[in-house]
């Protein structure tokens, strides 16, 4: 069972005896690219 909170997207498994595995989705992999190609570090 996967629950989503109101302050996001993120998520909580429960595992078993009160542990939880609690995660976010990740970004997309377009905009990682994009922002690489966006943000180029030129040597000095």
């Amino acid at each position: 069972m996967v629950t989503a909170s109101a302050s996001g997207d993120w998520s909580a498994r429960p595992l078993g005896s009160g542990a939880f595995v609690i995660s976010k989705p990740k970004r997309n992999k377009a905009k990682k690219r994009a922002n690489k190609l966006k943000n180029v570090r030129r040597a000095r």
